[in-house]
């Protein structure tokens, strides 16, 4: 009796370690907005980057862009210019730098981004701080676009936001359109995207908070447009690929939610558009995207225990969750046999509630005789075939 309880405890299944997941979940992240139609490749530059080394105290004179005195465009227009934004995305290479400015919990994020970006190959991203000390460079290869997906995306940002624009702007030299996004309940403008009248990409964005004042504000001081396809030369490492490397329909939402995992159609007000994982069936990590066309949530879930805490991160009791705020925010918990790791480029408020919207159950505690009937099931099972 004694041998075969050894035995049984022995082959029992156990949950595996999770170390840090803060920067696989970064990177499948960042690797996701990348496909999205109005992404930018300073953003998740800098979403990847310490934000330690990109604190300020001393704010920047920003070069930003000029107001808007030219004609106003109809609603029909201002999505026009948002869906050829998109399409430029992927057709138009450019190079130059860039000016970020963040606003995060009380922290001020700066730095500057020296982008060159070939039209079919990719992108190489360079992030520095305010010193001029470089903190990242990486390459960020092209993602193959479906111009059915950027419809579907672009199609959220018109159904949660209305959309209006005004001509007659300029950014780094160049002529620009400014087109808001407005908010159907506050009337107060969420986003403004300054697009050039000449190719159609966009040249400086920025977000507001509810109360209008700038969350988020970055944007090209300087900016050289090509037509030409040059190749990159020298490039420097490629971002890491997350394990969630097999796509998954929206209609998996139910078959994932009946194997035990948080697979919502709908999570802080924001509508699920894209699932991942590491493989078709039985996965052990899933990866979802929500979005309303202007923010983002990503969930990354993995079964396993949280074997440390995340780096750069504090405990906040409030939410039940180790934290860690820069230009990005993240959130990481264990949630019964799950690792749960929330990441937005959104507002304080928005990584709260989806995060509470989250399970939080304890984790399971088996006893030994537990342990010892699910190693002999195991058994059985394998004898079985």
């Amino acid at each position: 009796m004694t041998a075969m309880g050894v035995i049984g405890y022995a082959a029992a299944p156990s949950l595996p370690p999770i170390g840090d997941p803060t920067e696989e979940a970064q990177t499948a992240f960042t690797l996701s907005l990348g496909q999205f139609p109005l992404g930018s490749d300073a953003l998740n530059a800098v979403m990847l980057t310490d934000s330690r080394g990109l604190s300020a105290s001393l704010l920047p004179r920003l070069e930003g862009p000029s107001a808007a005195t030219g004609t106003t465009l109809t609603a029909a227009e201002a999505q026009a210019m948002m869906q050829r934004a998109a399409g430029a995305a992927h057709s138009v290479s450019y190079s130059g730098r860039q000016s970020f400015l963040a606003y995060r919990n009380g922290r001020t994020v700066v730095a500057q981004v020296d982008v060159d970006a070939r039209a079919g190959q990719g992108s190489q991203v360079m992030v520095n701080n305010q010193t001029g000390q470089q903190l990242l460079k990486r390459f960020s290869p092209a993602l193959i676009s479906s111009r059915v997906v950027d419809d579907e995306l672009l199609d959220l940002l018109e159904r949660n936001y209305r959309l209006s624009g005004t001509r007659g702007s300029g950014v780094a030299g160049r002529n620009a359109t400014v087109v808001a996004a407005t908010r159907g309940d506050t009337h107060s403008v969420a986003a403004r995207w300054w697009i050039d009248d000449a190719t159609g990409i966009v040249l400086w964005q920025e977000t507001y908070d509810s109360s209008g004042s700038v969350d988020l504000s970055f944007g090209f001081t300087s900016v050289s447009v090509s037509h030409r396809h040059s190749i990159l030369q020298h490039l420097p490492p490629r971002l890491a690929v997350p394990r969630t490397s097999t796509s998954l329909t929206i209609s998996s939402a139910a078959e994932l939610n009946a194997s035990g995992w948080s697979c919502f159609r709908h999570l802080a007000g924001l509508s699920l558009v894209r699932i991942r994982s590491d493989r078709a069936g039985n996965p052990d990590t899933v990866h979802l995207v929500y979005s309303d066309g202007l923010s983002t949530v990503s969930v990354f879930q993995q079964r396993g225990q949280l074997a440390a805490v995340p780096k750069d991160s504090s405990w906040d009791d409030t939410l039940g969750a180790h934290v860690r705020r820069g230009a990005s925010g993240v959130a990481t918990w264990q949630s019964g046999e799950t690792v749960f790791t929330v990441v937005t480029d959104g507002s304080p408020g928005l990584l709260t509630e989806a995060v509470r919207s989250l399970p939080h159950d304890r984790a399971t505690m088996q006893t030994t005789l537990d342990r010892i009937k699910a190693g002999w099931a195991g058994i059985l099972a394998d004898v079985k075939g």
